[in-house]
């Protein structure tokens, strides 16, 4: 009887080639598979229109990821109770857009989520607050220009309010730029039939 004796350096040649072999079949399967991406998930409804909110409002008053930052909690604006104080009445806005609003807002929540597609967007947070005023206050400004000199300041927005159809929005942008620099402005939005969404209607609520 014959014994065959298989060298090492054929067994792993033959275990190469096999390993090869379903890789290129597994590749040329793949190319026949479309990849779909998961859908994003987000922690309040009405995500995706929030998410376009946001960038359509930075986007037509020109802030950039690059000069400007984003406080990472959203909230009311102290100014919005004024729009109000006319029978719960702001201009442009429908009633049950203004009570969605205030609902919205009855607690800051964390935007963070809204800006997944934008990855250059630098947050505020409490612990860059804290290291930056904590102490000075507004004197904490020459800090921040010193830290962050091309920056614009920081842009806080509040939570957004949706009417019944899903059509309607109403959002509020604060940005501070200093002791003596600030513009707080309302936006009402608008859904266009695309599903895009555009600003109808603005107005500047304070400035300094």
């Amino acid at each position: 009887m014959k014994i065959f004796i298989t060298r090492p350096s054929v067994l792993i040649f033959t275990f190469a080639l096999g390993v090869a072999a379903v890789f290129g079949i597994y590749s040329i399967l793949s190319r026949n598979v479309e990849t779909v991406a998961a859908p994003r998930i987000y922690t309040f409804n009405h995500g995706d229109d929030i998410a376009a909110i946001y960038s359509r409002v930075l986007k037509d008053k020109g802030y950039h990821d690059s000069d400007v930052f984003i406080e990472e909690f959203a909230r009311d604006d102290w100014s919005f109770g004024s729009l109000m104080a006319d029978k719960g009445r702001v201009p442009g806005a429908d009633a049950d857009t203004v009570a969605n609003y205030r609902d919205a807002n009855s607690k800051p929540s964390r935007i963070n989520e809204y800006f997944a597609d934008r990855p250059r967007t630098e947050f505020w947070t409490e612990d860059l607050a804290n290291d930056t005023f904590g102490k000075d206050g507004i004197a904490g400004w020459k800090t921040f220009y010193e830290r962050y000199s091309g920056s614009k300041g920081i842009v806080r927005f509040s939570n957004v309010g949706f009417n019944t159809a899903g059509d309607k929005a109403l959002v509020f942008l604060s940005n501070g730029c200093g002791s003596l620099c600030g513009l707080g402005t309302m936006f009402n939005m608008a859904k266009a039939p695309d599903g895009t969404w555009y600003i109808a209607y603005e107005k500047d609520v304070w400035f300094s």
